[in-house]
């Protein structure tokens, strides 16, 4: 649990370092993926 949870964040984490960067077009596809990522796991857990 506490791992999924780890690798959420630092997923997130890197979501936010290329938001910082400038690289619009490859965030938005990271923070999209990683939205269906968390929603299937959320979807597994339950």
């Amino acid at each position: 649990m506490e791992t999924m949870t780890e690798k959420i964040k630092h997923n997130l984490l890197n979501c936010i370092l290329e938001l910082i960067f400038g690289k619009k077009s490859i965030s938005l596809i990271l923070i999209i993926t990683l939205l269906r990522r968390s929603f299937t796991l959320l979807q597994l857990t339950l």
